[in-house]
């Protein structure tokens, strides 16, 4: 097999202590025999990367699920022997992990310390409490405070706080506390998603009935604004960073660059091909090896062009003309013309020096903007 590029590695830890309201993940509630089967099988889908593509060069870790953080101490440290056993990590590049309030631990936080975690990322959702209950969280805001003073406390101070708004009966005023309480701590970036009631959650089962778009869109606007205000870059939808911080993990998602997804539910796109585990943790104990997904050669191409402008259209920046034309050697500009030209008279996009970015109108409509580039 051939020698790779610099690859992201991820591992999807698909355990939770509970669920929550609004969560369309796949996971499962964990327990001591199911976190054992679950590193028994990632070690060996690890092993067939090690064995099969030793050349194999790490650009950034991230551990996500799921709550990597409600593993047993044992479990994460057999975790990271895993990881370090059979991949080159070098020291210097980012390692995330995605950690619950609820499951911090001084213990934990010295194993994340030892195996050179560089970057925390909080699940914190809210600070207030009456919200935190409807979202099915299982911190408070003390908990959620008590954590981050405790992280910081080791030495962490590459964090990241997810965010939730848009949430029915929740408010500005009180997204613009959270904030506030939040950026004490000086964050260095911030995620901030607007919540969506999907099928199969505890939310959609109660019918609950979202929040206007005219509201979900005055709190985005606010956030934007309010986040500016305090020095923050607001670089992807969804991603506000401090200067120098932007997550490079994501960020070589949104760009198409290569990846390696282990775990049940992970996807990865290595070596030009795609491969992806059902979600299913038992499919996955009974074979962790990777699944090549071949599509019809007739829409291999036309999938990979839209997956291109889905994801590089969540960058501020947006993308160079040249190297899409590369890629998938086609004349984006006269292929798209009728498109890009009308979406272009609406003011949603901006086509400039060969490069394509989604205007401030064109963010706040971009799920408009690719319905009609993607049909």
């Amino acid at each position: 097999m051939s020698d790779l590029q610099k690859t992201a590695l991820y591992l999807h830890i698909p355990f939770c202590i509970k669920k929550c309201a609004y969560c369309s993940f796949y996971k499962k509630i964990w327990c001591q025999d199911l976190e054992k089967n679950y590193l028994a099988a990632l070690k060996k889908e690890a092993h067939y990367y090690h064995k099969n593509f030793p050349t194999l060069s790490i650009s950034s870790l991230f551990l996500g699920g799921g709550t990597p953080s409600c593993l047993s101490t044992h479990g994460l440290e057999t975790l990271f022997q895993i990881i370090y056993d059979n991949f080159k990590i070098n020291p210097h590049i980012e390692k995330s992990i995605e950690v619950n309030p609820d499951s911090v631990t001084l213990q934990k936080l010295n194993i994340f310390k030892r195996y050179q975690i560089n970057r925390i990322s909080l699940g914190i959702q809210s600070l207030d409490d009456q919200t935190l209950r409807y979202l099915g969280r299982i911190h408070d805001q003390r908990t959620a405070l008590k954590a981050i003073d405790l992280i910081q406390n080791c030495g962490f101070n590459n964090l990241n706080f997810d965010l939730i708004f848009g949430i029915p009966g929740s408010n500005i005023d009180q997204l613009k506390n959270t904030l506030t309480l939040l950026l004490k701590f000086n964050p260095s970036h911030l995620s901030t998603y607007a919540l969506s009631i999907e099928s199969g959650t505890k939310l959609y089962r109660q019918k609950t009935t979202p929040v206007t778009n005219q509201i979900e869109l005055k709190e985005y606007r606010f956030l934007r604004h309010f986040l500016a205000q305090h020095d923050f870059n607001h670089y992807e939808v969804s991603a506000f960073a401090k200067k120098n911080h932007r997550c490079i993990h994501n960020l070589n998602y949104w760009r198409f660059g290569s990846y390696l997804g282990l775990g049940p539910g992970a996807h990865s796109f290595f070596n030009n091909q795609r491969y992806a585990h059902k979600s299913d943790l038992n499919d996955y104990l009974l074979n962790p090896n990777p699944k090549l997904v071949t599509p019809k050669k007739n829409h291999q191409t036309k999938k990979a062009i839209n997956e291109f402008l889905i994801f590089n259209l969540r960058l501020l920046d947006g993308f160079a003309i040249n190297r899409l034309n590369k890629l998938f050697n086609i004349d984006f500009l006269k292929q798209y013309a009728s498109s890009l030209q009308k979406l272009q008279n609406l003011k949603l996009i901006k086509i400039t020096h060969q490069k394509m970015k989604v205007t401030v109108k064109g963010l706040y409509l971009l799920n408009e903007i690719l319905i009609e580039l993607l049909r």
